[in-house]
């Protein structure tokens, strides 16, 4: 069934005398599993939509954005995936990025942690920055005595 024919479908069964004084939330709800041939009948659709709904799986948090300081400056710690020396700086570094002070960028999955290391001429992680308030490096420190190279 096209969009414009489920629409009308769900039009039509709205103004149907079946669903009488029924919530409006029900008559649509009840109307679209009948439309979308969910269920075989207004009553069934009607019990269908009468259950109570399951909560929906949230997605896993994430790492919360790291605070800006009272003059605008944020730090930043870039990790690489699979990088060694990334996983135990991050170790060492795990209670200031649970409290928020520290963010937590992989070079290669966000687009801001690439653009900040080819921006920068960093070739080498971890590194933990310390940004300004437009994203420039105020302060560059090596996070661990070993580092890995990173392809820009």
């Amino acid at each position: 069934m096209d969009r414009k024919e489920y629409n009308r479908c769900v039009g039509e069964t709205i103004k149907a005398k079946d669903l009488g004084d029924s919530p409006q939330t029900l008559k649509f709800c009840a109307a679209a599993k009948v439309c979308a041939g969910k269920a075989g009948s207004l009553g069934e659709a009607k019990q269908i939509c009468s259950l109570p709904k399951e909560p929906k799986a949230t997605a896993p948090r994430r790492s919360p954005r790291a605070r800006v300081s009272e003059h605008g400056m944020r730090m930043v710690f870039l990790t690489s995936t699979g990088c060694a020396p990334c996983s135990e700086a991050k170790k060492q570094l795990q209670d200031k990025i649970d409290s928020g002070e520290i963010e937590v960028l992989n070079v290669q999955t966000s687009a801001e942690a690439a653009d900040l290391a080819q921006k920068h001429n960093l070739y080498s992680v971890p590194k933990l920055l310390v940004l300004d308030r437009q994203g420039n490096v105020f302060s560059e420190i090596e996070a661990f005595d070993k580092a890995e190279s990173i392809e820009i």
